[in-house]
């Protein structure tokens, strides 16, 4: 990372709306409440490497259009457990959580949980070596609230920790 090396992010006009230095993250809020949350990486004048995955920053500013989403700059990423929060669901009373530490074993790389915003319990978080294989856990857990299928049994945030 380049501390001179500034990242634009334009709106689908082309104008620019702010700027990040290398290294810096976004949160990009969509109307269903999914929250995105990516940490960037300056390619070059017009592209961006978000959470791994290289994007023109126009062809980003059509893509959070198309989603109905705002993008704003975050001083700094969400840390739990030592996990970098990237993702982030909101559904009713439940937050869904998606995180990833690459210094972590290849197998616990990736994980998932749930939190209760009413009653402060927790889901057991799980996790899982690929990312693919964390996301569709993290969308399944959404879309069963959102079902109303009922949670598992939730743990404190102590007994979640023990890895």
């Amino acid at each position: 990372m380049d501390d001179n090396k500034e990242i634009r992010f334009v709106d689908i006009l082309g104008r620019t709306i702010f700027t990040i230095p290398d290294g810096g993250h976004i949160c990009a809020a969509r109307r269903d409440g999914e929250h995105l949350l990516g940490h960037c990486v300056y390619s070059d004048e017009n592209h961006v490497e978000i959470n791994g995955t290289r994007y023109n920053i126009h062809q980003f500013a059509d893509l959070q259009f198309q989603y109905g989403a705002t993008v704003e700059p975050m001083e700094k990423p969400e840390i739990i457990d030592g996990y970098r929060v990237f993702n982030k669901f909101i559904v009713g009373h439940f937050v869904f959580f998606a995180a990833v530490n690459e210094q972590a074993q290849p197998d616990k790389r990736y994980t998932t949980w749930q939190e209760n915003k009413i009653h402060l319990a927790n889901g057991q978080p799980r996790y899982f070596g690929e990312k693919f294989v964390a996301m569709r856990d993290f969308y399944r857990r959404a879309e069963d609230a959102h079902r109303g299928v009922p949670n598992r049994p939730a743990k404190s945030r102590k007994e979640r920790a023990c890895r």
